[in-house]
């Protein structure tokens, strides 16, 4: 369905994604994990036309994506999240959930309200609808965006750190909603996220960026098994079971840490990647 070729983008001397491909089948969720700095919000960046890449090729069901704008990308299929919150803040989780529908998507009127009661049900925001976005605390803003990009009825969502800033209890609750929202609308996921638990929990596949480079890709208990994955997060080569259980640990303590960054300066969480 989705298929991601060859991508790669370069700022001066610096290769941000190097030449990453991978194909995300109907109703399958993909996580996305890296060291930060690894390229994968700029991999996002450039799989939706916020920048476009240097080299390569997007196609949802064999239409290329690559050179089309984002809203042209969003209303081929292709809807997605940034790192940091981006509600209209004055306006009510139902104004922003139906601007999805409505531009995001192209719907005419009466299926865009249908789209928006639709998607604020099932990410559980029917009794804020009519509360200003302001209003929220960051978990329920975070389920607004994720409500405004499905109104779009989209084929794929890329979610990038939608997890980041929140509490144990709020990230695990919001990955019980994605796995909802593909199982109920077989809608397939790609899913940047720094809290490797999480997204171990809810990926059917997970792939793995290192200096823009994909390294690894494969089940969670592959990834988590995964010696060069160890390398990439710790430095040093895993030694055995025990090692790696240890180097998950240390990459959850360390992205942790970068999240609660990420939260605090509401900047990015990928270091060196610039801005959307």
């Amino acid at each position: 369905m989705l298929e991601v070729d060859g991508i790669t983008r370069t700022y001066g001397g610096l290769t941000a994604v190097d030449d990453v491909g991978f194909v995300v089948e109907p109703g399958e969720i993909v996580g996305v994990i890296g060291p930060n700095g690894a390229g994968k919000t700029t991999l996002f960046n450039a799989v939706t036309g916020v920048d476009a890449p240097d080299s390569g090729s997007v196609r949802l069901h064999g239409e290329e994506l690559v050179g089309a704008r984002p809203n042209a990308v969003c209303r081929a299929g292709l809807a997605r999240t940034f790192q940091s919150v981006r509600t209209f803040d004055e306006s009510t989780v139902r104004e922003n959930v139906r601007a999805g529908a409505l531009f995001g998507g192209g719907h005419d009127r009466p299926t865009a309200e249908t789209e928006t009661e639709a998607a604020l049900e099932l990410v559980g925001l029917t009794a804020d609808a009519d509360r200003h976005a302001s209003d929220l605390p960051i978990a329920a803003r975070k389920r607004v965006e994720l409500a405004r990009a499905l109104a779009s009825d989209p084929d794929v969502l890329l979610l990038d750190e939608i997890g980041s800033g929140l509490t144990p209890v709020e990230i695990d609750a919001l990955t019980e909603t994605i796995v909802r929202i593909r199982d109920e609308r077989g809608v397939a996921v790609v899913w940047i996220e720094h809290v490797t638990d999480a997204l171990f929990d809810g990926a059917d596949r997970v792939l793995v960026l290192d200096d823009g480079a994909l390294i690894a890709a494969g089940t969670p208990a592959e990834i988590r098994a995964n010696d060069r994955v160890a390398e990439a997060y710790l430095g040093g080569g895993s030694q055995g079971t025990d090692a790696t259980a240890s180097g998950t640990m240390v990459m959850e303590a360390d992205t942790a840490a970068a999240s609660t960054a990420e939260a605090a300066t509401d900047g990015g969480g990928d270091g060196a990647e610039p801005s959307p």
